[in-house]
């Protein structure tokens, strides 16, 4: 079983401390790894360090500019940083992206 998967069980059992730990270490590996990214940025998220996340999600972005769960995370992580205009722009792109996007609709009130 490959460290992401392992890492996707861990958050499956609700072990997420656990789960973050090893995403951090699929990126030292892996960089570019956007599942990682994007799950270490919630877990900064979590422990209250929108700036890192921030940080994590403008690179996922770079690199998959083109996934909606990313630009949701964007703009979770631009909503907790207090910038709302941000994090509306983030979740619109992502309905863009995918209209279907449930959760993106759910934050902008669609």
């Amino acid at each position: 079983m490959s460290s992401a998967a392992e890492a996707r069980e861990l958050m499956r059992q609700g072990r997420l401390a656990e789960a973050e730990r090893l995403y951090q270490r699929v990126l030292v590996s892996e960089p570019n790894d956007i599942e990682a990214l994007n799950m270490v940025a919630i877990g900064e998220l979590r422990n209250r360090r929108p700036s890192a996340a921030l940080s994590l999600l403008d690179r996922a972005v770079q690199l998959a500019p083109q996934d909606p769960l990313t630009r949701h995370n964007l703009g979770l992580a631009r909503d907790a940083a207090g910038d709302t205009a941000g994090a509306v722009d983030a979740w619109r792109s992502g309905v863009e992206l995918r209209a279907d996007f449930f959760v993106a609709r759910l934050h902008l009130g669609s």
